[in-house]
């Protein structure tokens, strides 16, 4: 066990560790609103981050806040603070750094600590709060998932089991991330038996991967969640099959994943249609789901369409979340289309990972949004990426 976690070694990731290790156990939080990412690897971070801080104070309230990506302008957090009164807000692989006036309001009434991987496009570092803990891995040129970096945390402390590695993976294989982590890879056979030939999301960890994400897409009005709870009763007691078996009976995720599923069959079916007379490679379209299915087909829609890039939305109340994918084959780097898009219009947010993106705007601004990236599009393809600097 003495390895584990080493194969990040920089001392800038080590310093952030202690940094929050010594900042929590300083304060030592009575009451934490846990705000974390609506995915497998958000839900595992939130999990390690909640026996972070029930190490620390055994007592400690902790009120998990699931967060989807419709809901990145983060307008509703000063309320919810006002509501729980918390001594610590911890957000886990969420952009809220973007909103850079409510990270500096909400710093003010409690501490504030932010764990962030994604790449950022609207980010006013100088005008940011001292009272905010800001910490992207982005920054030494790494993406380290927050369900990575969350176990990291744990493991600091001498507090992590061996049985936990199958749940590090879950969070890997929901951000693409496992092989980039071989010594996850290799020990959680000890678990799972994993075939080469094989695509991850067809093996067991991809199931139990599926059948977490499916919680929250199949719930896009998700508000309050005890799922963390429960996980982290389990892991105490069983190994991650039994754990995940549990679960999906508690919650019915199976049945949830087929829902998510059937939704997503059923756009990409509708999609295609319009492929092969589109003269474009970018096709932008917002879907009528009833889940949050819209990552899932375009990253199925990517994958068989390897020249395309697709922006596909998911309207919720007055805002449209639109989740980008395009092929590892091909040379787009969709945080390059994104900035190049600023320069004829502003999402509300932006962002995410060169093959994996999303944008938040308002309902009315949909024509303005799906013109402008056209644009950044034919930018991008006449050269002018390569003054990208990000």
């Amino acid at each position: 066990m003495k390895q584990m976690f080493n194969e990040i070694k920089h001392k800038w990731y080590l310093e952030k560790l202690n940094l929050i290790t010594n900042t929590l156990n300083k304060i030592n939080p009575s009451c934490v609103l846990l705000c974390y990412n609506a995915d497998a690897d958000g839900l595992i971070a939130a999990v390690f981050i909640s026996k972070f801080l029930k190490y620390i104070n055994s007592r400690a309230n902790i009120i998990e806040k699931p967060v989807f990506n419709f809901q990145y302008d983060f307008n509703w957090l000063n309320s919810v603070q006002q509501q729980v009164n918390p001594d610590a807000i911890i957000c886990v692989d969420l952009p809220i750094i973007q909103e850079t006036d409510i990270v500096n309001r909400v710093s003010k009434k409690s501490a504030l600590i932010i764990y962030d991987h994604h790449l950022i496009l609207n980010f006013e570092k100088d005008k940011l709060s001292n009272n905010a803990i800001y910490i992207n891995s982005r920054d030494i040129n790494l993406n380290i998932p927050a369900s990575y970096f969350s176990a990291s945390l744990l493991f600091n402390i001498n507090n992590f089991k061996h049985s936990y590695i199958p749940f590090v993976a879950i969070g890997l294989v929901g951000d693409n991330s496992l092989d980039d982590f071989p010594w996850v890879r290799r020990n959680v056979e000890r678990f799972i038996k994993l075939d080469r030939n094989q695509s991850i999301w067809d093996s067991e960890l991809g199931t139990y991967t599926s059948l977490l994400n499916a919680y929250f897409r199949a719930n896009p009005q998700l508000d309050k969640s005890d799922i963390v709870c429960k996980m982290i009763d389990l892991m105490e007691k069983y190994y991650v099959n039994e754990v995940l078996s549990k679960l999906e009976k508690m919650y019915n995720l199976r049945q949830m994943l087929k829902k998510v599923d059937k939704d997503a069959i059923t756009n990409i079916e509708n999609i295609k249609k319009i492929i092969n007379s589109s003269k474009s490679k970018l096709i932008c379209k917002v879907l009528n789901v009833s889940t949050f299915s819209v990552g899932i087909i375009a990253t199925r829609l990517a994958i068989e369409f390897p020249s395309f890039i697709f922006c596909i939305g998911f309207k919720y109340k007055d805002k449209i979340q639109f989740e980008l994918r395009t092929n590892n084959s091909n040379n787009y780097n969709l945080i390059i289309l994104l900035k190049l898009q600023r320069k004829f219009f502003k999402p509300i947010t932006s962002g995410g990972h060169p093959k994996a993106a999303g944008a938040l705007i308002n309902v009315k601004d949909k024509s303005k949004f799906c013109e402008s990236l056209s644009k950044s599009l034919v930018l991008y393809e006449g050269g002018e990426s390569n003054d990208y600097k990000g």
